[in-house]
């Protein structure tokens, strides 16, 4: 099934597959590995991952934004957002392996979903989508 998460078997497959893979230079014995690949690997998944963290910045009330705030002190702006939209690939892939809700997202939130989807069951959506 597409979207159960059960096509990549660990959560740095499902990473690499929007793109945020790490960089890896092998020579004999030697390996480095570095940052997140640059600009010019595209893919979708990754451009939509990154304008999720640059609202989630803007908002600041996001639980993900927490994660931005500090991954931006250490390093850039814009190397922060990567870093932090691979965290958020990666924990996407396992709520969909686990079939579990995001802990972060308040009851209040996760009882307005189903009104604002004109969904009546919630729990029911997420298992048949």
């Amino acid at each position: 099934m597409w979207g159960d998460g059960s096509r990549f078997s660990k959560p740095g497959q499902a990473a690499n597959y929007a793109r945020f893979a790490l960089r890896v230079d092998c020579s004999g014995e030697t390996e480095r590995r570095g940052s997140i690949a640059g600009h010019q690997f595209r893919h979708p998944i990754r451009g939509i991952a990154l304008e999720v963290v640059w609202a989630m910045a803007r908002s600041g009330k996001a639980p993900l934004s927490a994660k931005f705030t500090s991954l931006a002190e250490r390093m850039s702006r814009r190397k922060g957002a990567v870093a932090a939209a691979r965290k958020m690939a990666i924990l996407a892939w396992l709520l969909m392996k686990r079939r579990e809700y995001y802990r972060g997202m308040s009851n209040e939130a996760l009882e307005k979903k189903p009104r604002y989807y004109n969904v009546k069951k919630l729990a029911e959506w997420a298992v048949s989508a």
